[in-house]
């Protein structure tokens, strides 16, 4: 008889070693962190672990697949809330991409990993799942505001799928930026322009009013740049005075 598999129970047993090793990737770094410490915070074997994960990459790459799906949840939820305008929707997406304290410190410390040659095979997965899910989704949002009259973009499909590839640039060249971060600590206004200028090519695409869209709002980019520059070596200092004149959206 063929072996029957419970499928709760096996998400459950997988998604536990996942929160187990973004717990230790947030405490200890991903480079610090073995499998054996995963292991022994469960109490769990080797053979348990591998019968999910056949590496501490394969873990990292289940942490951030976690991560897209929720995206694509949050985006379906808000895609299917007919009381919403198409650019009430776009706003609270990309509002709700905003994470915690807690995510973003996993986020820093996954970061030299995430972007090493190592992982170009899963970053390139990783993205082209996360486009084929929520292009049609943002598509379908395209279509109601050129219905609704604030867009102006002739092709709804293509146009969903270069606003979710901006999304996953924006995400890699920020990334970038901290990776690259000197002595002196990250540079906050190159980064808030990057995201301006980013945020002007979405209106630009979609044909949306000037202003109406960011894709990282003032106080949420604010918030991750502080929590950067704590995870900072050497306590390098972050300027943050606010020189940068911002592509404001109306919330």
């Amino acid at each position: 008889m063929a072996r029957t598999v419970n499928e709760a129970a096996h998400a459950e047993r997988r998604n536990a070693f996942l929160d187990t090793a973004q717990r230790l990737i947030g405490t200890k770094g991903y480079e610090q962190m073995t499998i054996q410490d995963v292991l022994n915070d469960l109490g769990a074997s080797k053979g348990a672990l591998y019968h999910y994960f056949d590496s501490k990459q394969s873990l990292l790459e289940g942490i951030v697949e976690r991560y897209t799906e929720a995206a694509e949840e949050h985006l379906a939820r808000c895609a299917a809330d007919a009381e919403l305008t198409a650019l009430d929707k776009l706003r609270r997406f990309f509002t709700g991409l905003r994470p915690s304290a807690a995510e973003m410190r996993l986020g820093l410390a996954a970061l030299p990993s995430w972007y090493s040659d190592d992982n170009a095979g899963a970053r390139h997965r990783t993205g082209a799942r996360l486009t084929d899910r929520t292009a049609p989704l943002l598509a379908k949002i395209v279509e109601q505001g050129v219905a609704e009259g604030v867009f102006t973009a002739a092709f709804a499909e293509p146009a969903g799928r270069i606003v979710i590839g901006l999304i996953l640039d924006l995400d890699e060249t920020t990334g970038r930026q901290v990776l690259a971060a000197g002595p002196r600590g990250l540079d906050a206004a190159s980064i808030e322009r990057t995201v301006a200028a980013y945020s002007d090519a979405l209106e630009r695409v979609l044909g949306a009013p000037a202003g109406s869209l960011v894709l990282i709002d003032p106080a949420a980019l604010r918030a991750w740049l502080e929590v950067s520059n704590d995870e900072q070596p050497d306590g390098a200092a972050l300027e943050l005075e606010g020189k940068t004149q911002w592509h404001g959206a109306t919330t």
